[in-house]
This record gives structure tokens, sequence and C-alpha cells, in this order.
């Protein structure tokens, strides 16, 4: 029993070694910002960590930005909608010459949702671009510290 444990304690210990290394796609990515890893480990194997928080930064910031996009182009097409089955109904009333009866208040009701809920997305999305140029900063921080020159 206590030969599995000790067992089980050393592979743990080294699936913990392994996942300090950093992957081929991650050094090119480094690479790509003017950090040349190879010396820069075999100098100090601690910047491990640091270029780790390079690259979560830079992850974090590009999914900021990309459902930044999603949630502005959505809330575009849905405040669109909305506007437009708004102004459908205005015109067709305006035309009979009559009141709205209670489809078209309906459809006018289901308009302005629309509209709200594509209002509130184009919000949504404006906090999330905040967020990318925060860490895009914080990236760009850490990158300068290793390679001065750098800009994007």
């Amino acid at each position: 029993m206590k030969l599995k444990i000790i067992s089980l304690l050393c592979f743990l210990m080294v699936l913990g070694m392994q996942g300090q290394e950093l992957k081929s796609n991650q050094i090119q990515k480094l690479e790509t910002f003017g950090i040349e890893y190879k010396p820069l480990i075999i100098e100090n194997p601690n910047y491990g960590v640091e270029f780790m928080e390079i690259l979560k930064k830079e992850r974090k910031r590009k999914t900021s930005k990309t459902v930044g996009y999603i949630f502005s182009g959505l809330g575009l097409l849905t405040t669109t909608g909305g506007i437009l089955i708004l102004t459908s109904i205005k015109n067709s009333s305006n035309n009979s010459n009559s009141e709205m009866d209670e489809s078209g208040a309906y459809v006018a009701l289901a308009g302005g949702i629309i509209t709200v809920i594509g209002i509130n997305e184009i919000g949504i999305s404006i906090p999330l671009f905040f967020s990318s140029r925060k860490n895009k900063k914080e990236r760009d921080k850490l990158i300068m510290k290793f390679n001065p020159n750098f800009k994007e």
C-alpha cells in the first residue's frame, strides 16, 4: 500500500515538472514579441513564470477582444432588426389611417424588446474592449522587461 502511494506521489511530481516547460507554439509566440526564449531561460530558469504570464495576458486579451467583437456585432444586428420591426409597424399603421390593432401592439412590443436587447449587447461589449486594452498594456510592460525595443 505504501509503495502504491509513494509511486503515485512520484508520478504526480513528474507531471508537475513537465507542465512548467513551454510548448513549441508558446515559444514561437514569445519570439513574435522579440523575446529569445532559449538564452533567457538558460540564464535564469525563473523567467519561465514571467513568460507564462505574458502568454496568459495575451490569451486573455485576444479572448476579450474576440468576445467584444461578437457582442458588438450581434448588438448592431439585433438593434437594427428591432428598429426595422418598429418602423415597419409605424408605416403600416400610417397607411391604413387607423389605430394599431392588438397584433400590431404585440409586434411593436417585440420590436422594442429586441431593440433593448441589442443595445444591452453593445453595452456588454464596451467593458470587454477596455479589458482587452488593459491586458495589452500589462502584457507590453512584461515584454519590455525582456525586449526594450518592443513595439506592436
